[in-house]
């Protein structure tokens, strides 16, 4: 009777072992996918120019650092996913508690990110604000660095001063009431004209940016918790075996 029972028991934990084993390869393909997805979007960013829009508004490379961070983070998460698939495939004790560290380390970063992207998105809207309003009365001898780092944000942008276009007013410009850089078209540019001006602030560029973010940061958590279920589904694998 205690041996049925016994023989009983070992077959039911071989059994989970066997469908956690081949739950954890189907987990670790979806993150290797999405591994591979965080990577390219972070190539793309760092080759995009509209991304470093307001990269001559931020003393510490934020944004810079931000997109080569998501290269490093998708790559290492492909690596990691790799890992766990051959781990579960040749039922490597090892290389699954090894991935499972590593992967619950990345969880932390990912998580980390995450809170960051989504709750700290105002701390960064107000240090890009004022170092826009600094870099606005800095506005005027052309090849200036904070002369060419507004004309960059407006033509690329397609915006003009920080909420409004009449933000320039306040300032004496050499040219005209607004800069050229402000204009729809600089061929037919009145700089004393608004209806020439483009009518959106810049700093609405600046609130995209922020609420991608969040977007993405939520986004992160959900990869997170998957993250966590391949950890789980690691350790189950490697203790049973």
């Amino acid at each position: 009777m205690g041996r049925g029972t016994r023989g009983y028991s070992q077959v039911g934990l071989d059994g989970f072992g066997s469908c956690a084993k081949y739950i954890l390869f189907i987990f670790n393909l979806l993150v290797l996918v999405g591994g591979l997805a965080i990577t390219i979007l972070g190539a793309i960013a760092v080759a995009t120019d509209d991304y470093h829009v307001f990269q001559d508004f931020s003393d510490n490379n934020l944004f810079k650092s931000a997109a080569f961070m998501q290269i490093v983070v998708g790559s290492v998460i492909v690596l990691f996913s790799f890992l766990g698939c051959c781990g579960a495939i040749k039922e490597s004790k090892a290389m699954l508690l090894t991935y499972g560290v590593l992967t619950l380390l990345v969880l932390i970063v990912v998580v980390a990110a995450a809170a960051v992207a989504i709750f700290y998105k105002d701390d960064v809207e107000d240090a890009v604000r004022k170092e826009l309003k600094k870099k606005m009365q800095m506005y005027g001898a052309p090849g200036d660095s904070a002369t060419q780092a507004w004309d960059n944000l407006q033509k690329q942008g397609k915006c003009c001063g920080i909420d409004q276009p009449d933000d320039w007013l306040a300032y004496n410009l050499p040219n005209g009431r607004y800069p050229k850089s402000c204009c729809e078209s600089e061929s037919t540019c009145n700089q004393n004209d608004p209806g020439s001006m483009h009518d959106k602030g810049c700093i609405k560029l600046m609130d995209e940016i922020l609420s991608f973010s969040s977007v993405l940061g939520y986004v992160a958590i959900a990869f997170a918790v998957i993250l966590l279920l391949g950890v789980i589904f690691a350790f189950c694998v490697g203790c049973s075996l």
